[in-house]
């Protein structure tokens, strides 16, 4: 994709339990699109295949401080249907990097540690 076309991405965001630092990322990355008037759509994943628990009270207190509402969360585990959604995968560590490139190999060269 053109790094300069308007069009909308797709951004999936990986951490281990999605409970803290993707779903930070998440709402940080829907709230950069729109005040930039982008077309983005975001969803982030769990490793660990956490499903609908909401996200941890400091990050929702952390982004409360900052404006962005984060207290809607639930997790869930990451997919393969999700990996083949995205255009880029973006993870918090090499684990994640490690653990996607080893479950669903068909992620290929949209995979990036954040």
């Amino acid at each position: 994709m053109d790094p300069l076309d308007t069009g909308p991405y797709r951004v999936l965001f990986v951490c281990t339990g999605n409970i803290c630092r993707s779903p930070m990322a998440h709402v940080i990355a829907e709230q950069f699109a729109q005040t930039r008037g982008r077309e983005m759509t975001v969803r982030s994943a769990s490793t660990m295949g956490l499903k609908d628990v909401p996200a941890e009270k400091n990050a929702v207190a952390v982004m409360r401080e900052v404006g962005i509402d984060l207290s809607h969360h639930r997790s869930q585990p990451l997919t393969d249907d999700l990996i083949d959604w995205a255009e880029y995968v973006l993870v918090m560590e090499y684990a994640h990097a490690k653990h996607i490139r080893t479950n669903h190999p068909q992620v290929e060269e949209k995979l990036m540690l954040l």
